[in-house]
């Protein structure tokens, strides 16, 4: 479930960047939700079901969801490193070969 759940966050981020009319976005956001579905091996039904138990248990749910948010807050910072390190590196391309 958590790892479904971070796809899920990541494909919604997705879609918001795209900027498009809401109905667009939740016609695009369906796509996603069913190839994250085959991907994880679930389908709709079952998520669902899921979903409404932990909604009864939230001290479950609230597990799993931090779960997600300290996996989502990690991806973030390793794309920012990344991205520092992109930037540094084009820096360096465009300095003088003494300056390396």
């Amino acid at each position: 479930m958590v790892s479904f759940l971070i796809d899920v966050y990541i494909a919604e981020g997705k879609v918001q960047n795209l900027r498009v009319p809401r109905d667009s976005a939740i016609a695009i956001f369906d796509v996603y939700e069913q190839k994250l579905l085959e991907k994880h091996g679930i389908n709709k039904d079952t998520y669902v079901k899921s979903m409404s138990y932990y909604y009864d248990h939230p001290q479950k749910l609230e597990l799993i969801y931090e779960t997600v948010l300290d996996s989502l807050n990690l991806k973030e910072q390793q794309l920012r490193e990344k991205k520092e390190e992109d930037v540094k590196l084009e820096e360096d391309k465009k300095k003088p070969t003494k300056e390396r």
